[in-house]
């Protein structure tokens, strides 16, 4: 969790369900309730990857850096065109995205 200059609270967690991925939820009210309407997919694979332990900063206002780990053999990635995306050969990947 981590509570971002808005005042709201983000909370990123890995998706374990098809399609697997790194998810991303807002909460306006100190953490008592979730948008559960507007959860953000970060990122999405099919198959079952391994996948998880994602950590998220905000680099200015508004704008939200997650990294996460991916062990991405035999998955397949599906893009999201709006966010930035990268890797390192290590299984290490990133997002970098805005909150509208």
């Amino acid at each position: 969790l981590i509570r971002l200059k808005s005042g709201v609270i983000l909370c990123s967690y890995d998706y374990r369900k098809e399609p697997s991925g790194v998810r991303a939820i807002l909460s306006y009210d100190n953490g008592e309730t979730w948008d559960t309407n507007n959860i953000i997919a970060l990122c999405e694979w099919e198959g079952e990857p391994d996948i998880g332990y994602p950590v998220s900063l905000e680099v200015r206002p508004g704008r939200i850096l997650v990294v996460y780990y991916c062990s991405r053999q035999d998955s397949i990635h599906i893009r999201h065109e709006r966010k930035t995306k990268g890797s390192t050969p290590e299984g290490l990947l990133y997002t970098k995205f805005e909150l509208e």
